[in-house]
């Protein structure tokens, strides 16, 4: 499934996998909020950032709106295909209080 704002949405077994296909806006705010609240059956779900060069503050702030934007706030967000770069940016911003990565 494919949305507005650059996403693609792939279910796999009890998993949403969510993937970012180029920078993300603040016009995304919407579609992001409205995926969150459609993750009702899943319980995990993964972001794959693998597109994504760099996180700005647009960036950072859509994945604090997925969170808490999420029907049921213990499904954990799990952020995949992240660069050492985006990985240093998401621990200066202290990201891994709320999402987990490897």
């Amino acid at each position: 499934m494919a949305l507005n704002g650059g996403f693609e949405v792939q279910h796999v077994g009890d998993t949403m996998r969510i993937i970012v296909k180029g920078n993300l806006t603040f016009n995304d705010s919407d579609h992001v909020q409205k995926l969150a609240k459609s993750i009702v059956t899943q319980r995990r779900v993964e972001v794959d950032l693998s597109a994504i060069d760099i996180l700005d503050s647009t960036s950072l702030g859509l994945l604090l709106i997925l969170k808490k934007s999420l029907a049921d706030p213990q499904i954990p967000i799990k952020l995949v295909g992240l660069s050492d770069e985006l990985k240093r940016m998401l621990q200066i911003a202290a990201f891994q209080q709320l999402f987990e990565w490897d």
